[in-house]
């Protein structure tokens, strides 16, 4: 669809050194690249934190980016079906999915579960 944007990104967990890396990428109904963002967070938070604050940065960008006809996929079924649902989670992770959901009301948003397999870049910058 003309004017549609799908957000894809990975994320890389090390719990030993307490580092996350998110790697975001936005592309155009073409397949062309609109915006892209790497990010290292030296902190240490759960697998399940990891995968929402992911998906916070995918929308921040995108919202930066000022793009409002987008799909967001995530791996991460169980958080897609909370965000989705606005359903309450536990402290740590509602929080963050608190504030994707703040963030998703501008805009026409579809998260959806795909099966993704690595984010090279992600994984690359972690390490």
């Amino acid at each position: 669809m003309d004017g549609m944007y799908k957000v894809n990104n990975d994320n890389a967990l090390n719990s030993i050194v307490h580092c996350v890396g998110v790697g975001v990428v936005v592309r155009n109904n073409l397949g062309l690249v609109m915006a892209a963002s790497l990010q290292r967070i030296e902190v240490g938070f759960t697998p399940k934190v990891v995968e929402a604050l992911a998906i916070l940065r995918r929308v921040s960008l995108v919202v930066d980016a000022g793009l409002v006809l987008v799909v967001v996929e995530s791996n991460a079924v169980w958080l897609v079906k909370h965000i989705n649902a606005s359903s309450p989670l536990e402290a740590d992770v509602g929080l963050v999915v608190s504030d994707i959901l703040h963030s998703i009301r501008i805009g026409i948003w579809s998260l959806i579960f795909t099966l993704i397999k690595t984010n090279v870049i992600a994984t690359i910058y972690y390490s």
